[in-house]
């Protein structure tokens, strides 16, 4: 047995008497091609942040905003500005190495670190984890604030 299903209708937009076959759909948002799904993306974080009332939920969605936006706006940093974040703190330790910057906790295994803004990182597959440089007048990091399910939060003077 063989079953054929075929079209009987037609959409038509009521307003033009025409459809979106060939042309496409207006969008609501007027956006390069390349950047639509960031776009959306953005919109739609900001439209359930509007909604939601919970401030740990909140929280979140800011931080998912922030990283959304540094994923659509990546920051680059060289060598020299990552050279001054570059220390130890504490337990922690953050280094340069192959152009990328890399923290590692006592003797836990080493991550890479993502900007997000230029003194704002995300541990590379540890989402719930922020850690902020903390610059003094010199451009120099002077401590680190580890944020850790949003509302843990440590500062870590550096050490060295």
């Amino acid at each position: 047995r063989y079953a054929v299903w075929m079209p009987m209708g037609r959409p038509v937009d009521q307003d033009t008497g025409t459809n979106w076959e060939g042309t496409g759909v207006v969008p609501d948002v007027k956006t390069a091609a390349r950047d639509a799904l960031a776009v959306a993306h953005l919109a739609a974080l900001a439209r359930l942040k509007a909604e939601v009332t919970d401030p740990t939920d909140r929280k979140r969605l800011d931080w998912a905003i922030e990283q959304a936006e540094g994923s659509r706006h990546p920051v680059s940093l060289d060598e020299a500005a990552m050279g001054r974040l570059a220390g130890s703190y504490g337990n922690r330790r953050v280094w340069v190495e192959g152009g990328q910057l890399r923290y590692q906790l006592d003797t836990r295994p080493v991550v890479l670190l993502t900007p997000v803004t230029a003194t704002v990182f995300a541990p590379e597959a540890y989402d719930p984890i922020r850690v902020e440089f903390i610059l003094g007048p010199d451009g120099r990091a002077t401590a680190i604030d580890v944020f850790e399910n949003m509302w843990e939060h440590v500062r870590v003077p550096r050490s060295r």
